[in-house]
């Protein structure tokens, strides 16, 4: 099986390797809303095929 991109997550030291039709959560803020720094990532680049990033936001709270 081809590996088509990874995750580098510097803080952790780790990287997390994506496969076709592979969803990746974290969740970057901590309980009191404060940043989380271990979910400080980039995104390597692809190595076959198309990588198509997407992007939501949960909040508790309304912004305003």
């Amino acid at each position: 099986m081809t590996l088509f991109f990874n995750n580098n997550y510097i803080q952790l030291k780790m990287k997390i390797a994506g496969w076709p039709r592979m969803a990746l959560c974290h969740f970057n803020c901590l309980p009191a809303g404060t940043t989380y720094p271990m979910t400080l990532h980039s995104g390597e680049p692809v190595a076959k095929g198309e990588r198509w990033p997407a992007r939501t936001t949960l909040r508790e709270q309304p912004p305003f």
